[in-house]
């Protein structure tokens, strides 16, 4: 009989050797992996940036007039003129960051494409879901950073523009009223003034008629005044301080008509009521400006519930736009076609 043939045996250094080829192979696909989202990432997010400069300049420029007239028109220090530039940025931001994040997924994508590196990648063995995800990592931090400027960032910067808005034209005031002329801009009160002398605008020949009670009128005369902004004031009906010097304030009593009483002081302090909405428009009062918990309860409030759902809505959509727009960005950029050289001969 024939002897059996020996058994083989594989020696165990074989064994691990191949598993240790096992997790090289796998480590190195895991960082090709992350090398390519990288390089993905930076093509995308440097057209974005480009592109987020553009559109945010051109949207920009409606605003510039505005700003360039606070500016020029009012004294005002190196830290609110940049505030005054910042502050219309947050709302632009939220309109542009999802067109940045779709032009910069069609742009790096389609370059990609046309240079033959999505081909590449491709015979490589790494299939198209590995664009997908960088793409659609970059469109959620778009989508985070427009939430939050559209949640929060931009009706918080609007109130402070108007805000700032309206302090400069209450520090206007003093200097706008002239003398000899019957000023009725005040609620419920009746200025007038002989004269106006000094740089601060200080007032000779001062008086006011108090018409906040119709049945018991006050009249204040005094010799001098001057009128202060109260600018911490963050109200919506910010206050003006008068300030007057020896001088009498004549009322009376509309029980005892016959009555008439005079008050004289040396110095008195009376609070003027400033409307910021005569100031600032009517867009002091829309849904724009609120924070999201009072826009939230103002839809409770039936009178004002359609339009403070479609703010909601809007606040809402407009973060969102960056998925979508990712979305359809990548299939558009990725499947990018050369087009063809053609020549014809005679």
């Amino acid at each position: 009989m024939r002897d059996p043939a020996p058994l083989v045996e594989i020696p165990v250094r074989g064994i691990d050797t191949l598993e240790l080829n096992l997790v090289s192979n796998f480590q190195f696909r895991e960082k090709s992996m992350r090398i390519l989202t990288r390089y993905i990432l930076r093509e995308i997010a440097s057209h974005s940036l480009l592109g987020l400069l553009i559109f945010s300049f051109v949207i920009y420029i409606k605003h510039l007039g505005y700003v360039l007239e606070l500016v020029v028109r009012h004294d005002l220090p190196l830290l609110k003129i940049l505030s005054v530039f910042a502050l219309p940025l947050p709302a632009i931001l939220v309109l542009t960051i999802p067109m940045a994040v779709l032009v910069g997924t069609l742009i790096g994508l389609s370059r990609m494409a046309a240079d033959g590196e999505v081909i590449a990648v491709r015979a490589s063995g790494i299939g198209l879901a590995q664009f997908v995800l960088p793409v659609m990592l970059y469109a959620l931090l778009g989508w985070g950073l427009a939430g939050w400027m559209s949640l929060s960032l931009a009706p918080a910067a609007g109130r402070e523009l108007v805000h700032m808005q309206a302090s400069l034209k209450a520090s206007q005031i003093p200097y706008e009223i002239r003398p000899k002329v019957f000023v009725e801009q005040f609620p419920n009160k009746l200025l007038y003034l002989q004269d106006v002398t000094g740089a601060h605008s200080r007032w000779r020949g001062v008086f006011i008629a108090d018409n906040t009670q119709r049945d018991a009128p006050q009249v204040t005369l005094a010799a001098s005044g001057t009128l202060t902004n109260n600018s911490r004031s963050r109200a919506p009906s910010q206050s003006l301080t008068l300030h007057l010097e020896r001088g009498a304030t004549h009322e009376t009593d509309p029980e005892h008509p016959e009555q008439y009483s005079v008050a004289s002081f040396t110095e008195t302090d009376i609070p003027i009521p400033f409307d910021q909405s005569s100031a600032t428009g009517p867009e002091r009062l829309t849904p724009s400006l609120m924070p999201l918990g009072a826009l939230v309860e103002l839809t409770r409030d039936p009178g004002q519930r359609r339009a403070a759902l479609v703010e909601l809505n809007y606040r809402l959509a407009l973060p969102m736009a960056s998925l979508v727009l990712a979305l359809v960005g990548i299939p558009l950029g990725l499947f990018h076609r050369k087009g063809g050289n053609s020549s014809t001969t005679s």
